[in-house]
């Protein structure tokens, strides 16, 4: 019996099995066909604006990728009034003044550098709870910078101190001119400086633009966490009396 059952599986090899073309009749073949060589043909497409006030980041940078082409991103920000009716005293000259933003993340190759610029807003931010401001809104400026940082390495690992006693998280710091530091502190108590709505009347807004579009692109965003209380502007000055405050 076992030379028998070998001989029957060894026959059974040689007949047609069901990789053979006879099993499916030729009217019922799906008719496919296949090719090796195709043409892939695509657009880019610009999405709908996006709601930009209000966001808990904001990013700010350019990079140019090698599949997506160029972006760019800069912010648009007001300030508001740590305290209502300041009065800087009569004859209070300015040590220096430094816009500080908070840092979020980053996006991007950290090892290439950024350089940033600062621009005084010659229009309002028009925005209030029933409007809103979308990316695709732009607010003329006074064209000259009054601060920049150039050429700078991101790092958002790196917190920084001030004085002996105060540590802040990692930001972003930039040195903004005297004199438009100086005409704050001009302001009087009663006048710009009495609430945020006359401040905001005085004071449009800022402008901080991305430079390397001209440097050229680069290749990373940075977030910046602009609601945080750590981002802020802050002046240094020197009262009639020579005492130091900020």
């Amino acid at each position: 019996m076992a030379a028998v059952t070998v001989c029957l599986l060894l026959c059974a090899c040689k007949e047609d099995m069901l990789t053979g073309t006879n099993v499916i009749p030729g009217g019922d073949y799906l008719g496919a066909t296949h090719t090796d060589t195709f043409t892939l043909k695509t657009e880019t497409v610009r999405e709908d604006s996006l709601q930009t006030h209000n966001r808990a980041q904001y990013v700010l940078g350019t990079v140019n990728d090698a599949s997506f082409g160029k972006s760019y991103a800069g912010v648009y920000t007001q300030l508001r009034l740590s305290a209502f009716g300041v009065d800087f005293e009569d004859g209070a000259t300015v040590d220096s003044a430094v816009l500080a933003l908070r840092y979020d993340g980053y996006y991007g190759d950290k090892n290439v550098p950024h350089t940033v610029r600062v621009f005084r807003l010659a229009e309002p931010i028009a925005y209030n709870e029933d409007s809103a401001i979308y990316s695709t809104e732009s607010f003329d400026h006074n064209g000259i910078a009054i601060g920049s940082k150039e050429n700078f390495i991101v790092n958002t690992d790196s917190s920084y101190k001030e004085g002996d006693s105060i540590t802040h998280a990692a930001q972003l710091r930039i040195l903004l001119d005297n004199a438009f530091a100086q005409d704050i502190l001009n302001q009087d108590p009663q006048g710009a400086l009495k609430d945020n709505d006359a401040f905001q009347a005085y004071l449009n807004g800022l402008f901080i633009e991305a430079a390397d579009s001209t440097n050229p692109f680069s290749k990373g965003f940075m977030y910046l966490a602009l609601r945080n209380q750590e981002s802020a502007l802050s002046i240094y000055y020197t009262t009639p009396d020579g005492s130091k405050k900020k």
